[in-house]
């Protein structure tokens, strides 16, 4: 017999109810304009802020941008953009 994880329950609640997978499951969505721009949407916080490492914890994972002259332009309660050069998106 199949064991029945999290994230099952968590995939079936999205099918059957019609919720947004990001949603149901606590994903964060990842929005790139080139090596020059991210939005990050669904994230729980900044853990590492300098011009080349900036570090972002979400509920599921932990995302490590590297580059250069790296600029959170703006954050809110839903979403955040960074800008400069990006070099690696690392997911921990």
């Amino acid at each position: 017999m199949k064991k029945i994880t999290a994230q099952d329950v968590e995939e079936r609640i999205s099918n059957t109810f019609s919720v947004p997978k990001d949603i149901a499951m606590g994903l964060c969505n990842l929005y790139l304009v080139g090596n020059r721009e991210i939005i990050i949407e669904n994230y729980l916080g900044i853990q590492t802020y300098s011009s080349e490492v900036i570090i972002v914890k979400t509920k599921k994972l932990v995302i490590e941008l590297t580059g250069e002259n790296l600029v959170i332009n703006y954050y809110t309660n839903k979403d955040m953009k960074i800008s400069g050069k990006l070099a690696g998106i690392k997911f921990l």
